[in-house]
């Protein structure tokens, strides 16, 4: 592993007073330490601010800055609002990775630096991830696909990043930088050796429903394959909440069809996800819809 090897990390942060230390304490015992770490409080009104000004003097590469805008939760949206705008007002230039990272989660010491050797042996890897799981079941928190890297904890190569900023701010954010990064070229993996907790139990913000109401919108807004979203309807009337999950689920994906009738506007990106969920489709006829899980 290279000792010279740079990198920034960017962490959006809202009302985590329960988990924030945890996250600060695996980021400090890294066995390689970012040059830079901001930390953009998105107008949190608990201790949040509080903790991390315990940490900030005796760790100069943390800062903190507040997000003057947007005081509502908007799913998917809100947070990559405050990270493009972290990312305009970092001081470091001069970078070889940029990590955007979650404030409820808490990982190992050589995660970053275990990560850094995968870039290293892989030339062509621009964008990765570590495996998050939940830190009470200890299963993915979502199932997802080895080529799609979970939005809690992503590493970009500076030389993908600067080539798809700013990260779109919308749900779904998480699938198109992957396949923006996969059209120039690069491959985009989970390292599922690498864990990373999260701590705080998924769809809090929002609720289960809604959640699935949302999923719902933006499979019709990214165009799924009909197919492909029918089978995620009948899955998720056999998950909890059962059968309501469907319908909600159904709801929001009528509501853009039938009425917003919004989509996407690249093309190509669509046209990339559909040969990926067609090969998914095959996968699932022989029975490995999740291979990399």
């Amino acid at each position: 592993m290279k000792n010279n090897i740079k990198y920034v990390i960017i962490t959006p942060v809202r009302d985590e007073e329960k988990y924030i230390e945890k996250t600060i304490i695996s980021v400090i015992n890294q066995t390689i330490l970012p040059i830079e770490w901001l930390i953009v409080n998105d107008n949190s009104i608990d201790n949040t601010v509080k903790i991390i000004n315990n940490y900030k003097d005796n760790y100069k590469f943390i800062n903190i800055i507040d997000y003057p805008f947007n005081k509502d939760r908007i799913p998917g949206k809100g947070v990559i609002q405050a990270f493009n705008f972290g990312y305009s007002k970092l001081y470091t230039k001069e970078y070889d990775f940029i990590v955007k990272l979650d404030a409820d989660l808490s990982f190992d010491s050589c995660l970053f630096e275990n990560i850094f050797n995968e870039f290293e042996k892989e030339g062509d890897l621009g964008l990765a991830s570590g495996l998050v799981v939940d830190a009470a079941t200890r299963k993915p928190v979502t199932n997802s696909y080895i080529e799609y890297t979970y939005g809690a904890c992503k590493i970009y190569k500076k030389e993908c990043f600067t080539r798809i900023i700013p990260i779109e701010a919308i749900k779904g954010w998480d699938m198109l930088d992957n396949l923006k990064i996969q059209q120039l070229g690069y491959k985009t993996l989970i390292i599922k050796s690498q864990i990373l907790y999260h701590l705080k139990p998924m769809n809090k913000a929002v609720g289960v429903s809604y959640e699935n109401y949302l999923k719902g919108y933006y499979d019709a807004y990214y165009r799924y394959l009909k197919i492909f979203v029918f089978i995620k309807f009948m899955k998720l009337l056999l998950i909890r909440p059962f059968i309501i999950g469907g319908l909600y689920y159904l709801k929001g994906y009528i509501k853009n069809i039938l009425f917003d009738k919004s989509n996407y506007h690249d093309i190509s990106v669509i046209k990339l996800l559909h040969t990926q969920q067609k090969r998914r489709l095959k996968n699932i006829i022989i029975g490995k819809p999740y291979s990399n899980i």
